[in-house]
């Protein structure tokens, strides 16, 4: 009897599921439909199918010079990012309940608070040290709203690692860049990995800060399209949103590698004072 129930239940779950999905993913898929339309200008269905503008942005150098401002942002942005998120974590952990959730809190601000408050509040800081329209302005503004998700993911691996092995370090003689280096870092480099993606994903995707802080020279991939969809709503929006899609599911997807990697293989520290694997 308790089979016979629980079988449409398991139905209905699959159903509900399947249409969430469907639900979720319909914009995507029809953006992924109306970049190949061979018509100049946007629609779904295409009334003719081709390559035509996959063809155009491969041959436009505007679109792909913005790429490469984009990647060499997000690569700015992501170590930045990882190295004071992880710091930051690292600090979070060794203090008492109380200061570090009040911390943590302030450290969390940049992911509620609107990101064009942020990019008006950095726009004259960073004016008055002549740093606007320059790579490491865009780098600064995206490490601010990065870092968060640094923080918590190198926090959440950080709660996995004993501290009894640190103490053991630190009792063996080691310094406590020693234990650093070699007892906790390795225990929580997938989570530094991992933050180090996140990182990248928010720069790449990030706007409204690239509209205050970026110049004709440093123009990024999503100011871009921005700045193409003001003149002219064409399928060439929808073949450099595909892209952007494609970009966000290949760091997803390395990230869910990282995570699957690090919970399959043992974790192993070496022992800063003997040399030798523990």
């Amino acid at each position: 009897m308790r089979e016979h129930t629980t079988r449409p239940m398991r139905v209905v779950l699959y159903v509900v599921t399947a249409l969430t999905l469907l639900f979720v993913n319909a914009p995507l898929l029809v953006t992924i439909g109306a970049s190949f339309g061979a018509g100049s200008y946007l629609a779904f269905p295409p009334h003719a199918w081709s390559l035509r503008w996959y063809a155009t942005f491969a041959g436009s150098g505007d679109w792909l010079d913005s790429i490469g401002n984009s990647i060499a942002v997000a690569l700015g942005t992501a170590a930045c990012a990882t190295v004071l998120g992880t710091l930051g974590a690292l600090g979070l952990a060794r203090l008492r309940r109380r200061a570090s959730t009040a911390l943590l809190a302030i450290v969390l601000a940049p992911m509620i608070i609107p990101h064009v408050a942020l990019a008006i509040g950095l726009y004259p800081l960073l004016a008055r040290i002549h740093l606007v329209n320059s790579y490491p302005a865009v780098i600064a503004g995206h490490t601010v709203v990065a870092v968060p998700l640094v923080v918590i993911v190198v926090s959440a691996a950080l709660q996995n690692v004993d501290a009894a092995v640190e103490r053991a370090a630190s009792s063996l003689g080691a310094s406590p860049l020693q234990v650093f280096r070699e007892v906790t870092l390795p225990l929580v480099f997938p989570g530094v990995l991992g933050g180090a993606l996140l990182a990248f994903t928010v720069s790449f995707d990030e706007l409204e800060l690239a509209l205050f802080l970026s110049g004709p020279a440093t123009r990024t991939f999503p100011l871009q399209i921005w700045e193409q969809v003001q003149y002219e709503l064409s399928p060439l929006i929808a073949v450099a949103s595909v892209l952007v899609v494609v970009a966000v599911v290949v760091v997803l997807a390395l990230l869910a590698l990282t995570r699957s990697r690090a919970s399959t293989r043992p974790a192993k520290t070496r022992n800063p004072a003997e040399g030798h694997v523990a």
